[in-house]
């Protein structure tokens, strides 16, 4: 009994701990990711506007 008691705890434990350092990380590099695609996307325009000037 004390085995599975102990188990279980330590399950919880690390899965509630994992979550609490992971979930800002997975957020920080959504909104990174974000924003690398707009600049890709301005860098895209800016480029096509060099060409079409030359």
């Amino acid at each position: 009994m004390n085995f599975w008691l102990v188990t279980s705890l330590t399950l919880i434990g690390f899965t509630a701990l994992a979550a609490l350092l992971l979930i800002p990380v997975w957020k920080f590099l959504s909104r990174e990711e974000k924003v690398a695609e707009k600049w890709t996307k301005e860098t895209h325009t800016d480029s096509e506007r060099v060409d079409l000037s030359s």
